[in-house]
């Protein structure tokens, strides 16, 4: 599977997952902010997201879900 990794699709906001299935991080200020967060095994992809931002996991201020399809509810 092929793993799309941080393009800047708007000011300061980046997708993340795959060629299906979407997941962003928007940064604002020294905090981000997760909209949905894919399966349970893109977590890795969010901590290198968030150190290729200059950041840290533990910088994630709020996550946004969407709703509620698996594809949505990952980072177990």
């Amino acid at each position: 599977m092929e793993f799309v990794r941080g393009i800047e699709v708007a000011d300061r906001v980046y997708r993340f997952g795959t060629r299906r299935i979407n997941w962003y991080i928007v940064e604002k200020d020294d905090a981000l902010t997760v909209v949905d967060t894919g399966l349970s095994g893109h977590w890795n992809l969010l901590v290198e997201g968030a150190e290729a931002l200059g950041h840290m996991v533990s910088d994630v201020a709020a996550i946004l879900i969407t709703h509620g399809d698996l594809d949505h509810l990952g980072f177990e």
